[in-house]
């Protein structure tokens, strides 16, 4: 085991800070920042936030996100494929893709087109009635 050598030199903290704790700056720092008069601060006008829309803008469909709910899709086919040929691990792993496609919903609500919103509605859709069949054991 290797001896631990002790540091003759003690350790020093260093204020970096700008300001003092009663908000003063601090001498170090006066010929470097410049103070900002409120006053000239205030005098103009806060940006205005743009008018509301009757219609959010139309959303362009990315095929990325089509393809992902298709993969997501795939692994809820597979899963529930597999809890119906008796494999409990099948059951489970559908759950969580289902699970992770609701949080995706969840998460990107408002921010998809029309196109990605239907597709992802229609997935969790279907893919909640497969696995409430295969779960009850009906036939599929």
């Amino acid at each position: 085991m290797p001896t631990e050598k002790k540091s003759p030199e003690p350790i020093r903290v260093t204020d970096k800070r700008i300001f003092t704790a009663e908000g003063d700056i601090r001498d170090e720092y006066r010929n470097r920042v410049t103070p900002v008069d409120p006053a000239t601060v205030l005098e103009h006008e806060p940006p205005q936030p743009a008018p509301a829309a009757s219609e959010p803008p139309e959303v362009e469909t990315d095929r990325r996100f089509i393809m992902l709910l298709q993969l997501l899709d795939a692994n809820v086919y597979n899963a529930l494929e597999l809890a119906g040929r008796g494999h409990p691990q099948g059951k489970e792993a559908a759950r969580q893709m289902i699970d992770v496609t609701e949080v995706l919903a969840e998460k990107t609500a408002g921010s998809l087109s029309a196109e990605e919103s239907e597709s992802l509605k229609k997935l969790l859709g279907e893919a909640k009635m497969l696995y409430m069949k295969v779960t009850k054991g009906l036939k599929v």
